[in-house]
């Protein structure tokens, strides 16, 4: 499967986000930092194109999930993800993600996208993305809870550890 790849480009109040291949925790450490500059400056609407995505794990979603929190409490911000995928779709689904963004299979895209690069981190750090991100998940819907309820548990265990 391919690697995990980010992009991103910003055009007319809408940051555009394309996250292709194997979309694990393994390499998605810039994308985090990204995520985190994107919620310091604000932003008024983001599309997220999964199109060419074909696995998600639940780290990825919890980044997204922060974007949507962020989203959910300002009416004046907008967040689509545009994903043709069934099986992908099936996960946002599971998440809860159609409660909270407009779910798309088509959406014309942006010819110029920026690679956001990956970053080597200390696993402090990464188990630390781990939780912010599995939070994020469990923040968004109630019904989250239970699902990811011990993997945070564990992970903060771990952390301790450091």
């Amino acid at each position: 499967m391919d690697r995990g790849r980010y992009f991103y480009a910003e055009k007319d109040d809408i940051t555009y986000i394309k996250m292709v291949g194997n979309l694990k925790y393994t390499t998605s450490s810039g994308f985090d930092h990204f995520v985190d500059g994107l919620m310091e400056r604000g932003f008024k609407n983001v599309v997220i194109d999964l199109s060419e995505a074909s696995y998600i794990d639940s780290t990825n979603l919890g980044l997204i999930a922060k974007i949507a929190g962020r989203a959910r409490n300002n009416s004046n911000m907008h967040v689509s993800i545009v994903s043709p995928n069934e099986d992908i779709n099936e996960i946002l689904h599971s998440v809860r993600f159609d409660k909270l963004f407009t779910i798309v299979e088509d959406m014309e895209g942006v010819e110029e996208l920026e690679e956001i690069p990956d970053e080597q981190r200390d696993k402090k750090d990464d188990l630390q993305m781990l939780i912010k991100a599995h939070k994020a998940l469990m923040d968004i819907d109630e019904e989250n809870r239970p699902q990811f309820k011990d993997v945070v548990e564990l992970l903060e265990n771990e952390v301790k550890d450091f």
